[in-house]
């Protein structure tokens, strides 16, 4: 089964029943897969393919693209492009912040998707505004390469995207939908409320 080449930089193993939480090696009996596979040959390119993967074992590495995956069932599908677009944002973001300075961020785009005044997507969330300032997340519209330079925070970010979606975590924001560095004074036209401060972020609703 193939679908719409996607924009992806890492290599998922998506179980039909099951999200991606971590790297596992445990054999899962009769699992089926969804995978992103390269389609041209860039790194950059990918589509998603359906596989089977016989009972006796998962693999851990092919010696290319690196597998992720867990087997734990997820109590809500995932979608490869918007995981993508999340994991983007939460690194650019939050990459100096570890796992829970990226993980507000996460949770203030998927806050935002639930909120009827934002787009109802990740990837529309955080491409809100288009590529020219000003829009809602500068990462998207500052005119520089997208692409991860580190790739441990941005394995971080793709591990979070597909826990995020797939409603494993418990949001820390306290349902912030706005945040901005703890560096600067940010003049609200309207009232905000405080909720925390995660980081390098104060968040707000």
């Amino acid at each position: 089964m193939a679908s719409k080449p996607l924009r992806i930089t890492g290599f998922f193993l998506i179980p039909l029943l099951a999200g991606l939480l971590g790297a596992c090696a445990s054999p899962v009996p009769g699992a089926r897969w969804i995978a992103a596979r390269a389609v041209d040959g860039s790194e950059a390119s990918y589509e998603a393919v359906e596989l089977d993967v016989p009972e006796e074992t998962v693999p851990e590495s092919t010696g290319g693209p690196r597998y992720e995956a867990a087997y734990e069932p997820s109590p809500r599908p995932v979608d490869a492009r918007q995981a993508h677009c999340l994991a983007l944002s939460m690194y650019w973001e939050a990459k100096g912040e570890g796992r829970e300075g990226m993980r507000a961020v996460g949770h203030v785009v998927l806050n935002r998707v639930a909120h009827a005044g934002f787009p109802d997507t990740p990837c529309q969330v955080t491409q809100e505004g288009g590529e020219r300032p000003p829009c809602q997340f500068s990462w998207y519209c500052d005119g520089r390469s997208d692409r991860p330079r580190e790739p441990g925070p941005y394995r971080e970010s793709e591990r979070l995207a597909f826990e995020l979606l797939s409603g494993r975590l418990e949001d820390t924001t306290e349902g912030a939908l706005f945040y901005h560095a703890t560096r600067i004074r940010v003049p609200w036209r309207v009232p905000r409320q405080r909720t925390v401060t995660i980081g390098r972020h104060v968040f707000y609703k």
